[in-house]
C-alpha cells in the first residue's frame, strides 16, 4: 500500500540510539530499553511495521501515565519440574519474554522440555523475536499470547478475542531456521491503524464494520471486528490461545484484556513459551535433517513465475536489504513531539543529521 504522506529513510543504528534515549528518560533501565527497542527494530527490518517503531509512542505514553512500569520486575509464582509461572509486574513484555525463553531453554536442557507461563504483561510484539532466541540455542521454540479484543466469535460482530498470535521456530544447520509467526486474524490490527494514519483504504476481507458488514474503511474496521483466518478455524485457534495464554496463566482474557490505546487500565496480557530439545527424540543430526527437509520442499515443482519460500524466509531476506528503515512522516512528527516533551530535541535533531534527512513541504525527504 502506497502512502501519500511521504516517508523518510533513517539509519537503523541512529534510530536505535534515539529510541533508547526516549525510553531511558522515562525511567527504563538502559539494558531493558535496548532490548525493547531491538524487538521493535527487528519487526521493522523484517517488514512487519505493524509491530515496529509505530508502537513506541503509545508505549511511552502508557509509561508516562503510570499504566506500564518502566522497570520490569519478574517474580516467579510457581514452579514444578519443567514448568514455571512468572508475573511480569506490568513491565515491558520483550524483557520478560526474553527472560522466559532463556528459562525455557535452561529447563529443556535439564528435562528435554521447558514451559514458562507469563501473567500481568503487556503487548509482546513479533513472536518470531522470541522463538529465534530458542533456535539460536538449538531448541525448537514455541510462543503464544493473547491480545486486546479485536475479533468476534465466528458468526458474531462484537470483538471478544485478540489477534492472538502463535509462533514456532525450528533450528536448521546451514539453511535459515523455519519460523512460523502468524496472527489468528487475517491481518494484524496494527496494519489497520497504519492504513488509517496514512489515509489509505484496506482490502475487503480484512474486517467488518460495527454492523457486521465488510468494509474497506480502516476507521470503521477499528470500530468493528477483524476477520479470522480460515473462518471458524481461525476463531477456534484464537479461542484456544486465549485460554492457554490468558485464563491458564491468571491473566486477563476475552474482552477484559486491555488495549494499548485504552488509557483507563493496564493490559494484563498473558503469554506461554516453550522450548523443546530435539535430542530427546533424535540422536542424530536433527538440524542437518531439517536442512535436507527444507531443500526437498524448495526443490519441488513450482507454478510458472513462482518461487517456494519457507515460513519466515521472506522476512529474513527483507532483513538483508539494508540498514536503513523507512518511517512515515506522521510517525516522525510523533517522535519529534515526544522528544520535545521529554527535553530531548537535540537527540531528535541528531537522528535526522545522522540519517541525512531534511524537512520538505511538511514531510521528510532523504538527502541525495
Amino acid at each position: 500500500m502506497e502512502s501519500s504522506f511521504g516517508e523518510v529513510k533513517v539509519s537503523a543504528e541512529a534510530l536505535r540510539e534515539f529510541c533508547v534515549s526516549l525510553l531511558s528518560s522515562c525511567g527504563v533501565p538502559d539494558e531493558d530499553a535496548r532490548l525493547f527497542v531491538d524487538s521493535l527494530l527487528f519487526s521493522e527490518m523484517r517488514g512487519v511495521k505493524s509491530h515496529g517503531i509505530a508502537r513506541l509512542p503509545i508505549y511511552i505514553k502508557r509509561i508516562r501515565v503510570g499504566l506500564m512500569n518502566p522497570k520490569t520486575e519478574i517474580k516467579e509464582i510457581s514452579s514444578k519440574g519443567a514448568v514455571s509461572l512468572v508475573d511480569a509486574g506490568n513491565g515491558l513484555a520483550p524483557v520478560v519474554g526474553c527472560w522466559a525463553v532463556d528459562r525455557c531453554v535452561e529447563l529443556a536442557r535439564r528435562y528435554g522440555i521447558g514451559v514458562v507461563g507469563v501473567r500481568n504483561s503487556n503487548h509482546l510484539g513479533s513472536l518470531a523475536f522470541y522463538v529465534l532466541r530458542a533456535t539460536s540455542a538449538h531448541m525448537i521454540g514455541f510462543a503464544i499470547s493473547n491480545t486486546a479484543p479485536a475479533m468476534a466469535p465466528w458468526g458474531g460482530k462484537s470483538p471478544m478475542f485478540g489477534t492472538n498470535p502463535i509462533a514456532v521456530g525450528i533450528p536448521a544447520k546451514d539453511e535459515l531456521p523455519i519460523v512460523l509467526d502468524m496472527a489468528t486474524s487475517v491481518v494484524a490490527r496494527g496494519r489497520i491503524r497504519i492504513a488509517l494514519s496514512c489515509g489509505e483504504k484496506i482490502p475487503l476481507g480484512w474486517a467488518l464494520d460495527e454492523d457486521g458488514l465488510p468494509t474497506d474503511d480502516p476507521a470503521k474496521a477499528l470500530k468493528g471486528t477483524l476477520l479470522p483466518i480460515g473462518g471458524p478455524k481461525g476463531y477456534g485457534l484464537a479461542l484456544v490461545i486465549d485460554i492457554l495464554s490468558g485464563l491458564l496463566t491468571g491473566s486477563s482474557f476475552l474482552e477484559d484484556v486491555g488495549a494499548n490505546d485504552d488509557l483507563s487500565k493496564p493490559m494484563r496480557i498473558g503469554h506461554l513459551f516453550a522450548a523443546l530439545d530435539p535430542a530427546v527424540f533424535i540422536s542424530g543430526d536433527f538440524e542437518g535433517q531439517v536442512d535436507d527437509y527444507i531443500r526437498r520442499v524448495k526443490s519441488s515443482p513450482c507454478k510458472e513465475g513462482e518461487r517456494i519460500f519457507m515460513p519466515g524466509e521472506i522476512e529474513f531476506l527483507k532483513m538483508r536489504e539494508g540498514k536503513d528503515i523507512s518511517l512515515p512522516s506522521n510517525l516522525i512528527d510523533e517522535l519529534k513531539k515526544i522528544s520535545d516533551e521529554l527535553g530531548l530535541t537535540s537527540y531528535f535533531d541528531e537522528l535526522l543529521a545522522r540519517s541525512g534527512a531534511r524537512i520538505c513541504y511538511g514531510a521528510l525527504e532523504q538527502e541525495d
